[in-house]
């Protein structure tokens, strides 16, 4: 047959690793078709379809098409283009810098900011589902209430 009947053919414990590298490979180029305002929300898999890595074929079922990159800020880049992702990227730092001027901090606070940053690195390898999303927003405003009283 055309396609192998087991995916991976090579079973690996880090095909995830695999998978996500070759498709965060192409994601300079899928930026540098639309690199303004990017290719809209939820349209990764169009955008990915020119570029889609032969080496995917051999680690995943062909039915198995990729709609994220399992990285946020890449979605974020690919989706909103560089405008996009330097608006949310000067949300969080004005976020860390307001944080960082106030005189004094309680461990309240630190919490909060340590919830914050643990769900973006969380971000890093996956992208936001609605609890997490709602988590970060809580923690956001949370945090803007505990440090502006």
């Amino acid at each position: 047959t055309f396609f192998p009947t087991t995916y991976p053919l090579q079973p690996t414990p880090y095909r995830s690793i695999h998978v996500r590298s070759a498709m965060w490979r192409q994601i300079p180029a899928m930026v540098a078709e639309r690199p303004l305002l990017g290719v809209g929300l939820e349209n990764f898999n169009e955008a990915f379809s020119p570029h889609f890595p032969p080496e995917l074929l051999v680690l995943e079922k062909p039915t198995n098409y990729p709609d994220s990159s399992h990285n946020f800020f890449f979605d974020l880049l690919v989706h909103t283009g560089v405008l996009g992702t330097l608006a949310f990227a000067g949300f969080l730092i004005s976020l860390f810098v307001m944080f960082l001027r106030q005189p004094t901090t309680s461990w309240l606070q630190k919490s909060q900011l340590t919830g914050i940053v643990a769900i973006l690195i969380s971000w890093q390898f996956g992208f936001p589902g609605i609890v997490d999303s709602v988590m970060l927003f809580c923690l956001i405003v949370l945090l803007r209430k505990n440090t502006s009283s």
